[in-house]
């Protein structure tokens, strides 16, 4: 692990006065009750998010790992920065949330808009892993952090960081992994094809692409050695060479995996008792709900409404879980 050299932040009672000098991130951060810290290691500077709640008295933290997109943490159209909402938990514990590689901490995704190459070259497992890392081993140095009570919850793509990060670790104390398919990427798409075959009366062409996802792990090393310059491979590359459940089988710790029993991507969690028979695993399914929490609505007549979202109730679940004794 990279030593850190400094930290440059505003803190509770650190806060720059407001002003004229004041940027519209500063005000959005003050709008949603968070402060910035930098971080600088060796090698790299790591910006995150964390909650101005009270720092007299040591709490527990939880930190918040994100999906694949390249999304502002803090999006100008919203007043929030959770999926859920964290105001009913705030003074229970701290909240953590780490910025993309390559992203601006506030702004709006666009999905045409070019994303920087600092973004790509960092956009892969293992960077992601260190990232989260060195911010745990900060917030371990911290007074206002109850150093038993570090959790850790990945949400899709933050699912197998979380997996991977908790590989032998023991500054976790509980860990949750949301809403991603337990081995990795490639077994998510093998079963989207599997499914498609029962609805086909010929298969073959979902068959032809289960058979390419099947041989392109199979050969994955081999790949590495042909696209060592090309900066999006090594994104293909760690997903798709971790098993998150052979990284969950290394954690000591109890583990929560929660999904919707309408995304397909999920599925496969079923077989985390079997696959991980030793674990002090819970396992938590939601009837109806897909990779967000959303659920479809129909009316009487079987028209479709708008859909309805359920974060908060996940959360509620997940809360009371993390935060028992």
């Amino acid at each position: 692990m990279s030593t850190i050299r400094t930290v440059v932040i505003f803190i509770a009672g650190l806060l720059p006065l407001i002003g004229s000098s004041q940027t519209i991130e500063d005000i959005l951060l003050d709008n949603v009750g968070f402060s910035k810290i930098e971080l600088l290691t060796k090698k790299d500077t790591i910006t995150f998010l964390i909650t101005k709640n009270d720092l007299k008295k040591p709490k527990p933290v939880i930190v918040f790992l994100q999906g694949s997109l390249p999304i502002p943490i803090i999006q100008n159209h919203q007043k929030t920065i959770f999926p859920f909402e964290i105001k009913p938990y705030v003074d229970l514990c701290h909240f953590v949330i780490i910025a993309r590689k390559g992203v601006l901490i506030q702004g709006d995704y666009d999905e045409n808009e070019k994303i920087s190459d600092e973004y790509h070259q960092n956009n892969n497992l293992y960077y992601r892993v260190n990232q989260v890392d060195e911010v745990i081993h900060y917030l371990r140095k911290q007074e206002f952090v109850d150093k038993s009570k570090i959790y850790v919850i990945g949400h899709s793509e933050g699912y197998r960081v979380g997996a991977k990060l908790a590989e032998n670790n023991t500054d976790i104390a509980k860990l949750v992994c949301m809403s991603a398919d337990p081995f990795n990427r490639s077994t998510e798409m093998i079963l989207r094809e599997r499914i498609k075959c029962f609805d086909q009366k010929n298969d073959s062409i979902s068959n032809q692409k289960i058979d390419d996802y099947i041989r392109n792990y199979e050969n994955k090393e081999e790949y590495k050695k042909q696209n060592l310059q090309n900066i999006n491979f090594m994104n293909w590359y760690s997903y798709e060479s971790e098993l998150a459940y052979k990284s969950l089988e290394k954690y000591n710790a109890p583990i929560l995996v929660v999904y919707g029993t309408n995304d397909i991507g999920s599925t496969n969690n079923y077989l985390l008792p079997y696959l991980l028979p030793n674990a002090d695993l819970t396992l938590k399914s939601y009837s109806d709900y897909g990779h967000n929490y959303e659920k479809e609505e129909f009316d009487k007549e079987g028209n479709q409404l708008e859909n309805s979202w359920h974060w908060d109730d996940v959360f509620k679940d997940v809360s009371e879980w993390l935060l028992s004794e």
